[in-house]
């Protein structure tokens, strides 16, 4: 029954009277390809008599087990000359034609049916009646172009209605507070609410104390009410305040004291330190200075030895000369003889 409620028997509305020779005694609707069986010479669309022969049942109409039917083209043409409504009266159509014409006139592409439905262009899968289709794509389709009216961006409509508006900073706003003002950009709402009227705000006397916060038009009664509670908190503050400043003096005074000694000990320490090192350093140079004093006699009697050792060979050289002189002489004499 499932399977020809979709593609059985016609599911329309006929004008006049029907012959039951023409209903299908399955879905007991208009026989579509009406076909008669050979046992009892029953009609049944042919797609409702291939399912109960494909599931191997028996004639619905004599219990015949087995049995095959043939195409009945008398009562096909009998049938398709039955004159119907369009399948879309309930939505306005008034067409009435005969079984065979129907096809043609919900055709959406070349039919006159301006009540079926048609796909949008858009693919938005939203149900559209051909002749609303120009209104659909203008005005009604969520894929349409769209663009924001009050900063230009530019998307299809769900982007804009879905994305874009809830945070563009130019859609209008009715004030949080519900101040009266109904059409707030969204990017001006902060500056709105410094001034806006029901916006709670804290007491300028906050800093002493009080914690009331109120409606920006009532925080000014309010001051002027609570003008000896904030003068005993304001004295109180002054006070708690003092004590907390003198206690803290004192505590950045032991602190400066403190690090002022551990300062004075470290440079202690480091003087210590420099003068052990003076020390050591004085004692190092003393020394130096007797090597070089030791040094320097050693040279003194060095030199003074060197002096004595080349004076002797200059003695000796004379020795030397003399004694060669006295040869010469003695030879040149030996000669003259």
């Amino acid at each position: 029954m499932a399977a020809c409620s979709k593609i059985g028997g016609y599911q329309c509305e006929f004008l006049g009277t029907v012959s039951e020779d023409f209903v299908c005694k399955h879905c007991k609707q208009v026989a579509r390809d009406p076909h008669v069986t050979s046992c009892c010479s029953e009609t049944f669309c042919q797609l409702c008599i291939t399912f109960i022969i494909k599931d191997k049942k028996p004639c619905q109409s004599c219990e015949t087990a087995e049995f095959f039917t043939t195409l009945n083209t008398k009562y096909q043409r009998r049938i398709l000359a039955l004159e119907v409504c369009c399948t879309e009266k309930d939505r306005g159509c008034e067409w009435t034609g005969k079984l065979e014409g129907l096809e043609a006139h919900l055709d959406v592409d070349t039919g006159d049916c301006e009540y079926v439905d048609v796909e949008c262009p858009n693919k938005c899968e939203q149900p559209v009646e051909k002749r609303n289709l120009n209104t659909h794509l203008a005005n009604c389709c969520p894929k349409r172009e769209f663009t924001c009216q009050h900063c230009n961006f530019k998307a299809t409509y769900e982007i804009v209605s879905n994305d874009h508006w809830p945070q563009c900073s130019f859609y209008p706003v009715p004030c949080p507070n519900a101040c009266g003002i109904q059409a707030i950009e969204r990017g001006d709402i902060e500056a709105h609410l410094l001034q806006c009227p029901l916006e709670e705000v804290e007491c300028d006397f906050i800093h002493t104390g009080c914690g009331t916060k109120l409606p920006r038009q009532d925080m000014e009664k309010h001051v002027e009410e609570s003008t000896q509670k904030h003068m005993a908190l304001m004295s109180a503050t002054s006070l708690r305040s003092s004590r907390e400043f003198e206690k803290k003096l004192q505590e950045q005074r032991q602190e400066f004291e403190q690090r002022l000694q551990e300062q004075q000990k470290d440079f202690e320490e480091k003087l210590q330190a420099l003068q052990v090192q003076n020390q050591e350093i004085q004692q190092s140079l003393s020394e130096k200075d007797q090597e070089i004093r030791e040094l320097s006699n050693q040279l003194v009697l060095r030199e003074r030895e060197v002096q004595q050792q080349l004076q002797e060979k200059e003695d000796e050289i004379k020795q030397v000369r003399e004694q060669l002189q006295e040869e010469m002489e003695k030879k040149d004499q030996e000669i003259r003889e």
